[in-house]
């Protein structure tokens, strides 16, 4: 039926070293297909994130707008003749989104 295999062992290591070479091919493949999937993944987060933002700028940004107006009134006495008054006015502007 079949015909006998001369010098047997040397066949089985070729295969084995085929198959090493094989699996080596096909965790590389695997590693290259994480790394891209990765990538895209990234890359749709991305864009998700950008196109979340376009619509939130538009829309909050004109109710979410609180102005906070601190005055501090400082006077300096340098001679009786001189009286300074210094007032500073901090106009603080939140952005909520």
């Amino acid at each position: 039926c079949f015909r006998k295999k001369k010098n047997k062992k040397k066949t089985k290591k070729k295969t084995k070293k085929k198959q090493k070479k094989n699996k080596k091919k096909t965790k590389k493949k695997q590693k290259k297909n994480k790394k891209n999937k990765k990538k895209q993944k990234k890359q749709k987060n991305k864009k998700q994130k950008t196109n979340k933002q376009r619509t939130t700028t538009t829309t909050l940004r004109t109710t979410y707008v609180r102005t906070y107006v601190r005055t501090y009134v400082r006077t300096y006495v340098r001679y009786v003749r001189y009286v300074r008054t210094y007032v500073l006015t901090y106009v603080l502007t939140y952005y909520y989104y």
